[in-house]
């Protein structure tokens, strides 16, 4: 009797341990997986290496503080494959955001042109061309997923936060371009991650520095943000991926979480339309976006519970035990249910099986530079600048054609030589006044402008602070002035001041020679490239 009585209660021990969680199967090493994490430096020995013998992460994310070249950044990502075998006998998900335009951590010429550059040419076959030429640069280097494409539907000339990483603020073309961009990533066994859930493009305000709101019902999101979505999910491969936004939708959840803690987004949404086999991976768990919940363990525990499978932590290796410890107790608190742990992991393996299949063996150095120089990259940025100039040509203020081949000079200022260099080429016969606009030299170029004031202007903004300098100019400056912007309208304060405006979305190396061939009314305007 007493044995029957002591092997009863041990019956109950374990049955209670079962409830709480304890026991349950779930081990460090399987949390690890759940996390996507970053690290500060360019060698595994740089924090990588101590995250990965710590706790076994499912993935990697590389930013531009881990890139010096791309021999270096293959030299990474195989060790940290090579280092995570060794230690789980798992491979890595390696990721990166290499959209294109300003958000880009790989640099190489040409550049690869920004979402909303791309949609001036409205041809899904170059967005995919994009998408190929992109997959084969991350897949050479060992990366196997690309944090892209950015599927928010979004006005250029409203939206300051997503600027031109958008494909614009037409449903169906942004829905067209980002799922051909896709599959030119898929093309290449390269992982894309849309993002970001359910949409960022009416939202108020940064989600990287404030909490973000949207005042869209779910019927507005589901007639405009999720077309992007449901089209990848018809076009693509299973499996792919969708990054959460750190974005308050009150119409869809009264509890007015963020997307990343709403099961009513993920659960009720998400999967509901989109299916149970997209892996679901958080936005950086340590951004102001995310500070609803002040504790950042918890915040991970609550964007699990809520139904992301990965969580990100972008920065601190202190962080990232945080939240490790704390999906550890909440499993075994039975916070956290075994079979939800388990959804993820199916998914996170489900991926890898898909992507990380031949990561390991280290690149020559001539495939690395035929990576770097994919020709299509420059079929891409071609086509970009040819669609510029074709819807301009024709829309080009009738002041503009005043300048002619005369004595009177035109100011050109310019951020970049390169593009002095290229407007020059196509100015044969014109006296142009080039001035270096750089922060040293901000009083010669006023002294320029105001020791000049018949010439009309030639402004490049190749960036946010040649905007800034520009659009300090006073009106009377601005009347003479024809801006050429990378930057979308909504970055560009009183651009009805200015004699025109003209924004190729796009740093091309002829961009000078074909801005030269619209404003002077040149022959060689057919022939801009």
């Amino acid at each position: 009797m007493r044995r029957l009585k002591i092997a009863l209660l041990f019956c109950m021990t374990l049955i209670s341990a079962e409830l709480r969680g304890e026991g349950s199967s779930i081990s460090d090493l399987e949390i690890g997986q759940l996390l996507l994490i970053g690290f500060k430096g360019h060698s595994i020995d740089e924090g990588l290496q101590t995250a990965i013998q710590a706790f076994h992460p499912g993935g990697v994310l590389l930013f531009g503080r881990n890139v010096q070249t791309v021999y270096q950044v293959a030299e990474l990502t195989h060790a940290a494959q090579r280092l995570s075998l060794a230690h789980s006998k798992k491979p890595l998900l390696i990721a990166i955001d290499q959209e294109g335009g300003n958000v880009i951590r790989l640099r190489h010429a040409p550049p690869l042109p920004s979402a909303l550059a791309i949609a001036q040419t409205k041809n899904p076959q170059i967005a995919e061309k994009a998408g190929r030429a992109t997959g084969t640069l991350l897949r050479t280097l060992g990366i196997n997923t690309n944090l892209a494409p950015v599927v928010d539907v979004s006005d250029p000339s409203t939206d300051t936060f997503l600027g031109t990483r958008s494909f614009g603020n037409d449903p169906g073309l942004v829905a067209k371009l980002s799922s051909h961009f896709a599959l030119g990533l898929q093309a290449e066994r390269v992982m894309p991650i849309a993002k970001h859930f359910p949409g960022h493009g009416d939202a108020s305000g940064d989600s990287h520095f404030v909490a973000a709101s949207s005042p869209l019902t779910r019927d507005e999101v589901m007639s405009k943000d999720l077309a992007p979505y449901l089209a990848l999910s018809a076009a693509l491969e299973k499996p792919w991926g969708i990054m959460l936004a750190h974005v308050s939708f009150p119409k869809i959840d009264p509890s007015k979480m963020p997307a990343t803690f709403s099961s009513v987004i993920v659960q009720g949404l998400l999967r509901k339309e989109l299916g149970d086999d997209v892996l679901v991976v958080t936005d950086d768990i340590e951004m102001a976006g995310a500070s609803s919940e002040s504790d950042i363990g918890n915040r991970s525990v609550r964007a699990i519970e809520a139904g992301a499978d990965m969580v990100m932590i972008a920065w601190s290796l202190k962080v990232q035990k945080q939240v490790f410890s704390a999906i550890r107790k909440a499993i075994d608190t039975g916070r956290l249910k075994p079979e939800r742990i388990r959804q993820s992991l199916r998914r996170i393996e489900l991926a890898k099986s898909r992507y990380t299949t031949g990561d390991y063996k280290l690149p020559t150095v001539t495939k690395l530079k035929d990576a770097m120089k994919n020709p299509l990259f420059a079929e891409v940025g071609d086509s970009v600048l040819t669609a510029f100039v074709s819807a301009n040509s024709g829309r080009t203020p009738a002041s503009i054609s005043t300048i002619e081949k005369s004595d009177e000079a035109v100011l050109l200022l310019s951020p970049r030589l390169d593009f002095i260099k290229s407007f020059r080429s196509a100015a044969t016969g014109f006296q142009i006044r080039a001035v270096h606009l750089t922060p040293t030299q901000i009083a010669h170029v006023e002294r320029e402008i105001h020791a000049h004031p018949h010439p009309k202007i030639v402004a490049y903004a190749s960036g946010p602070q040649a905007v800034k300098f520009i659009s300090k100019l006073d009106d009377g400056v601005k009347s003479r002035v024809h801006l050429v912007s990378v930057e979308t309208s909504a970055m560009i304060p009183d651009a009805d001041k200015f004699l025109s405006v003209l924004q190729p979305y796009y740093r091309h190396p002829q961009l000078g020679r074909a801005i030269a061939s619209l404003i002077l009314e040149r022959e060689t305007s057919s022939s801009h490239l």
